[in-house]
């Protein structure tokens, strides 16, 4: 059984609709990925890329309780299926992954997060279920969301030594967030702060 989120959200020109006098569709809008990580490019690719932080590191140990926030977004109805994580070296205690949906006021809602799970596999991609399993999202923006019950974990993704351009991307932190809570007041990203690599997966297959 799938769930359904309904969200009202600012949106641009209908798309996928029909000329008029033709039954040809109008292809204005491109799949959503199969998968969405911070790599990809309805992420922060372009960021990641523009400043050259291409190689991942093994060992990120993340903020205890601190959430970490990355925006994205999806141009077509899809089904949350799985969540991911990519695990470092140190394995400890639990982690929580989840998405939330843009209020446009400063916060954010959460939409769907594995609910807490212990870490599992060292430098191994984790898959996470839903909690209260698939749930069917709406197009709009979003975001990818990560918080940790120690700073012992550590997960694989990238330093950032300026914060200031993925400021500018969107990305945010909260403190005291684990569990991922279920409204997020978003704060502003502090220097030296680890990006990680997590994702969510709109098909079964992860790991």
């Amino acid at each position: 059984m799938v769930n359904e989120l309904n969200l009202v959200q600012s949106s641009g020109p209908m798309f996928g609709e029909f000329g008029i006098g033709t039954n040809v569709p109008k292809l204005t809008r491109s799949a959503n990925p199969i998968i969405v990580t911070p790599l990809s490019y309805t992420s922060l690719f372009s960021h990641i890329n523009g400043y050259g932080l291409t190689a991942i590191s093994t060992s990120k140990g993340g903020v205890a309780n601190q959430a970490t926030f990355i925006p994205f977004y999806i141009t077509e109805t899809d089904i949350v299926r799985k969540l991911l994580a990519l695990n470092g070296t140190t394995i400890a205690g639990n982690i929580d992954v989840g998405i939330y949906a843009d209020r446009y006021d400063g916060k954010v809602e959460l939409v769907v997060s594995n609910g807490g799970s212990a870490q599992s596999g060292s430098g191994q991609l984790q898959e996470l279920s839903c909690s209260g399993g698939p749930l069917k999202i709406s197009p709009g923006r979003y975001y990818l969301a990560e918080a940790r019950s120690n700073n012992t974990a550590e997960l694989q993704g990238w330093t950032v030594s300026s914060e200031h351009a993925f400021k500018a991307a969107g990305v945010s932190i909260m403190a005291s967030a684990y569990p991922l809570p279920a409204v997020a007041t978003l704060a502003a990203l502090p220097a030296g702060v680890d990006l990680p690599f997590i994702g969510v997966s709109f098909r079964d297959l992860v790991a």
